[in-house]
């Protein structure tokens, strides 16, 4: 969300943040369009921005946001095929395509959003157990056909506490860094540790500071077309 609303407000063009892990995106950006992806992938006619808007809604920074629907309340699945489909249709209409991720990298629906993949940002908090986790995640990029990406990576280090992570934290982060092309420190911040509806405005400067340091690593790596 964060990302994505820098984006959206330092470029002048489109840009949108796809759900597919059935997260809290939808949440965090705020009011949930009753249309949602499966809508978008059922309806075949969907061709023009117009249409495809129809089913995002956009905050105050001019970020959309394109969310799954109620699991709950439905038995509908994404597939690889979809995500195909998807992004397809997103490519026409949008300089800027963010995807947020399911955690399964050896999925059949990250089988179809890693080969499309122009840079990836690898999220991991200051705990040991989550760089483990992280450090698990690039060694199965490297070894399953992806060590392109590596050029392309940032590790966002996502600090959820106000505290420094321990000295076998902090060496294993630095040993990953030197993995991927760049590493971005994300500070704690209140309020994105509230875990309402994220605005930008809302959050401190040294946060604000850190997202657009990462925007422009992104940027840096993968020059972002222009309508």
């Amino acid at each position: 969300m964060a990302l994505g609303s820098t984006f959206a407000v330092v470029r002048d063009d489109r840009v949108i943040a796809v759900d597919i892990d059935a997260g809290d995106l939808v949440d965090r950006h705020g009011r949930r369009n009753s249309l949602s992806l499966a809508d978008l992938l059922a309806d075949n006619s969907v061709t023009q921005y117009g249409q495809v808007r129809a089913h995002t809604y956009m905050n105050s920074f001019g970020l959309e946001v394109l969310g799954l629907p109620d699991y709950a309340r439905t038995d509908w699945r994404l597939e690889r095929s979809g995500v195909v489909k998807a992004f397809s249709v997103l490519r026409k209409h949008y300089s800027v395509v963010l995807v947020d991720c399911v955690k399964a990298v050896n999925s059949r629906v990250m089988d179809a959003v890693l080969p499309e993949a122009r840079a990836l940002v690898l999220v991991t908090s200051a705990s040991i157990d989550a760089v483990r986790k992280t450090r698990t995640t690039l060694d199965w990029l490297c070894n399953n056909g992806y060590q392109r990406l590596m050029n392309a990576t940032v590790l966002a280090v996502n600090h959820v506490e106000s505290a420094k992570p321990d000295e076998v934290a902090a060496k294993e982060l630095e040993a990953l860094s030197a993995r991927v092309a760049a590493t971005v420190a994300l500070p704690f911040d209140r309020h994105i540790h509230e875990g309402k509806e994220l605005g930008l405005d809302r959050l401190s400067k040294e946060s604000r500071r850190s997202y657009l340091e990462l925007a422009a690593a992104l940027a840096d790596m993968v020059p972002v077309r222009s309508h």
